[in-house]
């Protein structure tokens, strides 16, 4: 039985039976059937009636003869023809059984084909599939390991990696010189912290790179050189093929551009697919990628599209540059569903990709710099610990560090040194060397220029000592090409290249780059810094003269620092800074001061002090021991804590064994006073040695040293990482709980930190054992140091039952120990827990800001959106979502939803309203104007305030309504000075820290109403800082405030507190003899605070001020 069409065909066996049996069968069958129809006939045919005649004999035999012969004959012919009949049959037969075998056997063999191509296609299916498995762990395995620079070795990108941050990218802005005038000039600490500033609000509208890839679908990735651009784009190929990131988008192609330009191919999925079958044995790859593309489910991975810019003439480049344009582009319109990527240094970005947005990759902030460093580390915290302490300590190091590429770099110094470099020029150095060569070195990138590494460095140091000696920071395009113009003949290179050689310096290695249209600047303030020091030193002794000449500018105190470092003998730098002659090695007389003209503030010789931390050669005999000696009497003698602290760190620094020995016999001389003894404590934990950290533990049991002592003590072996002095903080800790002592947290911390898991254990010991809640929140608080992993789960355990007061101790301690990975656990905790989360929700919500994560988000979402829930932990929430930008859409939702309450919208525009949503302008106004106008009854109330009113100023301002917050909030404050003749200060709190948000600057009528509540509403502003304080307050009330600072009718903290304020303030030389009067006084904190505002002073006048009441200018920026 076969099948055929559908139906069951009988077959019969042929080759088993032959035709005459057949035959013979079948006349059987036909004569029996004939007879039997015959038979039947004749038994149902009608009976007649005949009447009977007798008949003769011979006629009956002749009859039946006769009949007899008929049938005989009739039966012959009846024979022949059923013969014929049967040959007839048989042969149709026989023809029509062939032409069911012909059927048979086509169906057969169209089933048997069927069957074989469905085979090989499953076949064929198995083999791709196993071949894109095998590519995706390939690749994987390939993209995991990263090798940076002369590493020998590779790293484990996983293990390494530090979530990088995008945004839409914003074009270079037009700017004219006022609008950059600002950000050109001021202290090199004021611009480092202006762009730390701008850092922040650029991570303010930041996204991860995959939510960039869902977001857009295709985007260019710009960024400058190191910015970790190719990190990025390999861990999303790696987490892509890791099926990491969506479940359907599984199928990364990566492709390097530049190999694909080297290779002469035209199309990119074939050199896609053949780079496959050479390196992971993937045959036939373009049609999957084609497919798989068209249906949206790959990834098509374009790194370094500024790549292809080098190794050839200017023309050559812009073809290969194009032609690769044109590529990307015909792809992204032939697969319309495809998500592409592509990176690309953004001086080499020329455009042409039109349907692509373009991103900004941001750099490292401190976060991201302290995880890459705990990453590099792994399992050797204390060396990490070491490293970050270095950079918290360092700002300008810490701001080349943000760059990826030279964090790596500063990493690979620091563990092969144990250190960073004594003299900073080394390391500097090192980064140029990186940017400028070695860097597309290891790369295989190699761009031929006219231009050798060195005259790009001679280039440089032109231009940075040329910007340097006017003050500037960043410099008009005009300007720099005149300067580059004529520096080029220099080294025979016409002067009409000049543009050229600018375009090719920025593009190619972004040591200089635009600032904003028609705008340069250097990559880092520190690179001009170091390139003026480098030219100061080429340049000879005019130009070192010329630096100390501006040494009391702090424009040049890094370039100073730096040039001690490199010249051949720092005598003359020395001398010179002292206020003496450089080409004299007399020593001073005997009584006579070392710097002949110092200021008040003893600038000439800290700063002397300061070039030697960086071990200058001084070939003057006496010179550096003269120095520091003289700043040990300061150390010991100054008219201020914070002078004698500066003075010893100073001196820490630049001292050697000696001198670090004379320091830790001070600290347990009760003869010397407890201010400096304490600062001696605490400087020796910045720059001390394991011999250092011996010495301190052994005298930590000493009743020399009080509790303020032993507490500074404690932070400096922490600082040193010394794990020995455990038994002794242990021991001493003990004894400061049970005198119940204030200075118990710093014994805790170290222990934390240094004791491992028996350290933890202890605490939590103490801390269940503890007499007060006081005193567990503190060495809760003390438990963010550790790096035992069984305190994470003992404090998760915890939140359920703490205090409202402790959980903030919990939530600061257990991120510090988990960071962002054990955000959405520590989450879930406290929004289990009934009731608000206390009077240190800001603290909290500080927290969690540090570590966000984007798994929080929808829990986020629905806990502002519960009506029941407590109002702060709503407004915390909102707080919160502002690092999630895929969900600030739900949010927008929920603002206009009819069935949200009120606070629901006005949290839920807050949000948005922070990143420029105008839709949440009138919400937020309603918000403010409801908040300020109603009575303000319960704690409750004010800590939702506290909460919101800040939040809500700060998104008008963002939305262009700072002024009407402003007026609004300052109407309400006049309200209340009227209505009372004290007002509440928690009240007054809250809507000053809204005031403070508005940053239209300091308010003169304000500030007067303000004097008339001194003292009582001082407190918020101590509270607040110097920014808010002179955010605030003006400048003009500082004489009145130094007058009550100066009444014997106040408390003593009542006069630290009028003249803190003075300090945050004062910008007026009226006021200099009155606060040098002040700091004859004997108040530590009186004169403190009077240093400072001398200092402010001097820096806002660019004045220097003397003991004598002396008032000198210092050197203008600009040369002569």
């Amino acid at each position: 039985m076969h099948r055929h069409n559908g139906w069951r065909v009988l077959r019969p066996d042929l080759s088993q039976v032959d035709g005459g049996a057949v035959t013979q069968q079948y006349v059987r069958s036909s004569v029996a059937h004939r007879w039997c129809h015959i038979s039947i006939i004749a038994l149902t045919a009608p009976r007649r009636s005949l009447k009977r005649v007798p008949v003769p004999v011979e006629l009956i035999v002749a009859i039946i003869g006769a009949v007899a012969t008929l049938v005989g004959v009739g039966f012959g012919f009846y024979q022949w023809r059923r013969g014929q009949g049967l040959d007839r049959e048989r042969l149709r037969l026989e023809q029509a059984l062939i032409r069911e075998q012909k059927i048979w056997e086509e169906a057969w063999e169209e089933e048997r084909t069927a069957e074989q191509e469905s085979a090989r296609q499953v076949a064929q299916a198995e083999k791709i599939r196993d071949a894109v498995e095998r590519y995706r762990t390939l690749l994987a395995n390939e993209l995991a390991q990263l090798k940076i620079l002369d590493m020998t070795k590779p790293l484990d990108l996983e293990a390494l990696y530090v979530q990088l941050r995008v945004r839409e990218d914003r074009p270079a802005r037009f700017a004219s010189p006022e609008e950059m005038e600002p950000l050109s000039y001021g202290t090199p600490e004021h611009l480092l912290q202006l762009s730390a500033k701008q850092s922040r609000e650029a991570e303010s509208s930041a996204m991860r790179p995959e939510d960039a890839l869902r977001r857009f679908g295709r985007f260019v990735a710009l960024g400058d050189p190191g910015a970790g651009k190719t990190t990025m784009l390999r861990h999303l190929a790696l987490r892509l093929a890791r099926g990491e990131i969506t479940e359907d988008l599984t199928l990364p192609i990566y492709v390097e551009l530049r190999e694909f330009v080297d290779s002469g191919v035209s199309d990119i999925l074939e050199f896609a697919a053949d780079t496959c079958r050479r390196r992971y044995g993937f045959v036939n790859a373009v049609e999957h990628f084609a497919e798989r593309l068209d249906a949206g489910l790959a990834a098509l991975l374009l790194d370094g599209l500024d790549e292809v810019l080098g190794g050839a003439a200017a023309e050559d480049a812009a073809r290969a540059y194009r032609r690769v344009v044109d590529e990307v582009d015909r792809l992204s319109t032939r697969y319309p569903r495809a998500t592409i990527a592509v990176t690309c240094r953004r001086a080499g970005w020329q455009g042409g990709l039109r349907a692509f947005h373009t991103v900004e990759v941001l750099d490292f902030g401190w976060p991201q710099i302290e995880t890459f460093v705990r990453n590099w580390f792994g399992n050797e915290p204390a060396r990490a610990d070491a490293l970050v302490t270095a950079l918290q300590t360092n700002l300008r190091v810490q701001t080349l560090a943000a760059n990826p590429l030279i964090l790596s770099l500063v990493a690979i110094v620091y563990d092969r040194d144990l250190e960073l470099p004594e003299r900073r020029a080394q390391l500097y150095n090192r980064c140029v060397e990186v940017l400028l060569k070695e860097w597309d070195t290891h790369r295989g990138i190699r761009r031929f220029t006219r231009f050798t590494t060195d005259r790009k460095r001679d280039l440089l140091e032109e231009v940075g000592w040329h910007f340097h000696q006017q003050g500037l920071r960043y410099y008009p395009h005009d300007e720099l090409l005149r300067v580059i113009a004529e520096f080029l003949p220099t080294i025979d290179i016409e002067p009409v290249h000049a543009q050229a050689i600018l375009d090719e310096i920025a593009a190619q290695y972004g040591l200089l780059k635009v600032q904003a249209n028609g705008w340069y600047g250097f990559l880092h303030l520190t690179l001009q810094e170091y390139f003026a020091a480098v030219a100061a030193t080429e340049r000879g002794a005019q130009a070192v003269a010329l630096v100390v000449q501006h040494r009391h500018d702090p424009w040049w105190e890094e370039v100073l620092f730096l040039l001690a470092g490199r010249t051949v003998d720092a005598s003359p730098l020395l001398l010179g800074i002292l206020g003496r002659d450089p080409l004299s090695a007399d020593p001073p007389v005997p009584d006579a001061p070392l710097a002949l003209d110092d200021d008040v503030l003893h600038h000439d010789l800290l700063l002397a002090a300061r070039c030697l931390a960086g071990a200058p050669r001084v070939r003057v005999p006496w010179l550096r021991s003269a120095i520091i000696e003289v700043t040990y009497e300061l150390v010991r003698t100054a008219p201020s804590p914070s002078m004698s602290e500066s003075s010893a760190r100073i001196l820490v620094a630049a001292g050697g064994r000696a001198i670090h020995d004379r320091l830790i016999d001070d600290l347990i001389n009760r003869q010397l006073g407890s201010g400096p003894r304490t600062s001696i404590a605490r400087a020796l934990g910045t720059g001390g040695d394991a011999y250092v950290a011996a010495r301190l533990t052994a005298i930590l049991s000493s009743r020399a040293l009080d509790s303020r002592l032993a507490s500074a003590v404690a932070d400096s072996l922490r600082a040193l990482r010394h794990s020995p002095a455990i038994p002794a903080l242990r021991a001493r800790l003990d004894r400061e709980l049970v005198a119940d002592s204030n200075g118990a947290f710093p014994l805790a911390a170290a222990v934390a930190a240094l004791g491992g898991a028996s350290g933890a254990a202890h605490l939590r010991h103490l801390i269940d054992t503890a007499g007060t809640r006081q005193t567990a929140n503190v060495l809760m608080w003390a438990l963010q140091y550790s790096r035992d992993p069984a305190v994470e789960r003992w404090l998760i355990e915890r939140v359920p039952d703490s205090s409202d007061v402790g959980i903030a101790f919990i939530v600061h301690s257990y991120l510090a120990l988990t960071g962002a990975a054990g955000a959405p656990r520590l989450l879930t905790a406290l929004l289990s827990r009934p009731g608000s989360w206390g009077p240190s929700v800001s603290i909290i919500v500080s927290a969690f800001h540090e570590h966000a994560s984007p798994s929080l988000a929808v829990q986020l979402v629905g806990a502002l959106t519960d009506p029941d829930r407590d109002a702060s932990v709503r407004w915390a929430v909102s707080a919160l979502l502002d690092d999630q930008p895929e969900i600030w859409p739900l949010v927008a939702k929920w603002m206009v939803r009819q069935d949200a309450d009120q606070l629901t919208v006005w949290a839920s525009a807050a949000v948005i309203g922070s990143h420029g949503y105008g839709a949440a302008r009138q919400p937020l106004r309603d918000a403010l104007t409801a908040l300020t106008g109603e009575e303000w009854v319960s704690t409750e109330e004010i800590a939702v305030r506290n909460l919101a009113l800040p939040r809500i100023t700060e998104c008008l301002v963002a939305l262009g309504d700072g002024q009407w917050a402003q007026d609004l909030l300052l109407t309400r404050i006049n309200a209340m000075w009227q209505d009372a003749a004290t007002p509440n200060t928690a009240v007054f709190g809250a809507l000053l820290a809204a005031l403070g948000h508005t940053d239209i600057g300091p308010l003169a009528e304000w500030s007067t109403g303000f004097l008339d509540h001194f003292p009582a509403l001082s407190g918020y502003l101590l509270y607040k800082g110097a920014d808010v304080r002179r955010t605030l307050l003006h400048p003009s009330i500082a004489p009145r405030l130094l007058a009550r600072a100066e009444s014997e009718l106040l408390t003593d903290e009542e006069r630290h507190a009028a003249l803190e304020l003075v300090a945050a303030i004062a910008q007026d030389v009226t006021v200099v003899p009155q606060l040098l009067s002040l700091c004859s006084v004997n108040d530590d904190e009186l004169v403190r605070h009077a240093l400072d505002a001398l200092e402010n002073i001097g820096r806002h006048n660019r004045v220097r001020i003397f003991a004598d009441g002396r008032i000198a200018p210092v050197q203008p920026r600009t040369t002569p």
